[in-house]
């Protein structure tokens, strides 16, 4: 799942909300010129955006695991139709900019169709270091 995948639709719809952002359903998805990054912003409110990048490109191993659930409400048929993207908290501090891996976004590629979703696992944080240290 970690190849750069072409999104089909640049709308997406998140049926459920999206959480923090209440009654806001629509949004646009654009791929920003730093591969593996995009951004997400309210077609309903245009100062609501946020960045997302795709989680593999930063951590190779990780797993995302979406139930049937998950799967029938998104239409969802195939993992190829799958994109997986994490919320990116940006600081001044570059060494402070951290990643979602608790609670990613899952979007259906064909349809647009799409939900944030919590992960179980412990060892994925909601504000996981992006800078890899060196050294």
């Amino acid at each position: 799942m970690g190849e750069q995948i072409v999104l089909k639709t640049g709308s997406i719809v998140f049926k459920k909300g999206l959480p923090g952002f209440d009654g806001l359903k629509n949004f646009d998805l654009v791929a920003l010129e730093q591969a593996g990054f995009f951004n997400l912003s309210s077609s309903e409110e245009k100062e609501i955006s946020l960045l997302l990048v795709d989680p593999y490109m930063y951590f190779p191993n990780y797993e995302v695991e979406i139930d049937d659930s998950v799967m029938s409400r998104l239409n969802i048929k195939d993992a190829n139709d799958v994109l997986i993207l994490s919320v990116v908290t940006l600081n001044n501090d570059v060494e402070k900019i951290t990643i979602n891996l608790r609670a990613p976004i899952i979007v259906n590629i064909n349809t647009g169709d799409s939900e944030q979703i919590i992960l179980s696992r412990e060892d994925y944080l909601v504000r996981q270091s992006l800078v890899v240290k060196r050294g």
